[in-house]
């Protein structure tokens, strides 16, 4: 539920980037050599400004529509700092052309989201495709900058992996080389290759310690304080219509902004749990968090099935035991009531990971069950099963429920 390899030589790069088939496609450039500087979204400041090291060094990052198994992303990390809101409005690219002057059939810029120190390559955050000509779109001989006015995207505090790539066949107008902003890597991980067709017999979705590098690129957008309060809605039925509430406490949501219901310590109090607006199958998880939330502990919230990809379910008031599914163990059980509430059945080791009660789920929603409070504050947070989820898997954040016990 939450639930030939190309090795390290001693050689030259422009060694190491040839395939099997010298006259292919390479991953790698020693003869990129453009330059460029960041960009700036009009009103905006640098978010991220890793400009080209000037070394020639560069990484191909291209969808080849004649030889498809060629295709090869690289992502490269960013991080949104603690208690910050970045609304992205503009991507810059430092790389070249090695024919020169083409046009490429398109270009694609990407947001993934981290998967314990790796970008969920199989699932974008973000994701833009983006022609000739567009608005917005300059390209320089391989060096882009995209500033079309607006925010394209809102991220909140956490790791990210930006991959910028290009298509355009290899036969006639050959490859784009992202270029180096470091070599060896200086921030955060090293830039992470994903050859999905497996032409060049490398780990996919993976570094490559051959290539050790940080990418040239800059993002531009505003930087804000997190809103703290705004996450305690949840985000309930967001892609269907208005935010719902499908929890309650003693009958109580809590005021709209705030969230907060006082109860007293020692005395039962009922927590119920209510279908959401558009229905679905009931399902649901729930965990009593110690503490309150601030704009501090603001995190993304993110789900990955047993087996497959990463889905972001928006920003969280705290983080949630469901991110242990993506990265183990970044999500601590809580101390006073360590175990969740599911409603379903779940063996010992998936307890263990998403600190659950292995075998007492509770019926499906609507339900509600009795719990008492000790003195103190705490969080009620939950994830449940929603048709109008705005995710791109049926799941939604549940309203936030502050608990102050006296």
């Amino acid at each position: 539920m939450l639930t030939t390899l190309l090795r390290p030589l001693a050689v030259s790069l422009s060694l190491l980037a040839l395939p099997a088939a010298a006259s292919g496609p390479r991953i790698a450039s020693v003869s990129d050599g453009s330059g460029g500087g960041g960009v700036l979204a009009a009103g905006g400041a640098a978010l991220v400004d890793q400009p080209d090291d000037g070394t020639g060094h560069g990484l191909a990052s291209q969808s080849f529509i004649d030889l498809p198994d060629y295709s090869t992303y690289f992502f490269d990390d960013f991080v949104v700092p603690t208690a910050r809101t970045w609304d992205i409005a503009s991507f810059h690219a430092d790389g070249a052309y090695e024919s020169g002057a083409v046009v490429p059939d398109s270009y694609a810029f990407e947001i993934h989201a981290d998967a314990g120190g790796v970008p969920a390559c199989a699932s974008a955050l973000f994701a833009i495709t983006v022609f000739p000509g567009d608005p917005g779109l300059v390209d320089s001989l391989g060096v882009f900058d995209y500033c079309p006015g607006g925010t394209l995207v809102t991220l909140g505090p956490g790791r990210y992996w930006l991959s910028v790539s290009v298509a355009m066949d290899y036969e006639f107008r050959g490859q784009w080389f992202w270029s180096s902003h470091s070599i060896p890597h200086a921030s955060g991980g090293s830039a992470v290759a994903d050859n999905p067709g497996g032409a060049f017999g490398i780990p996919p979705c993976a570094p490559i310690a051959a290539f050790d590098y940080d990418v040239a690129f800059a993002l531009g957008g505003l930087d804000r304080p997190t809103d703290e309060k705004a996450c305690r809605a949840g985000n309930v039925n967001a892609g269907a219509g208005a935010v719902a509430n499908v929890l309650a406490v003693g009958g109580s949501s809590g005021d709209a902004i705030c969230r907060e219901v006082v109860v007293t310590a020692g005395v039962p109090v009922t927590v119920s749990i209510a279908l959401p607006p558009a229905g679905g199958s009931g399902n649901f998880v729930l965990w009593t968090l110690d503490g309150e939330p601030s704009a501090a502990t603001v995190t993304p919230i993110r789900y990955r099935p047993q087996s497959g990809s990463v889905h972001e379910l928006g920003l969280g008031c705290l983080c949630l035991p469901a991110n242990n599914g993506v990265t183990p163990g970044s999500c601590a059980c809580p101390i006073t009531f360590p175990t969740g509430r599911v409603s379903r059945a779940v063996g010992a080791g998936v307890a263990d990971l998403y600190c659950l009660e292995p075998r007492s789920p509770l019926p499906k929603a609507p339900t509600s069950f009795q719990q008492t409070f000790p003195t103190g504050t705490f969080t009620l947070g939950g994830l449940v099963a929603d048709p109008g989820s705005a995710s791109t898997k049926p799941i939604s954040i549940a309203n936030w429920i502050v608990i102050r016990s006296n």
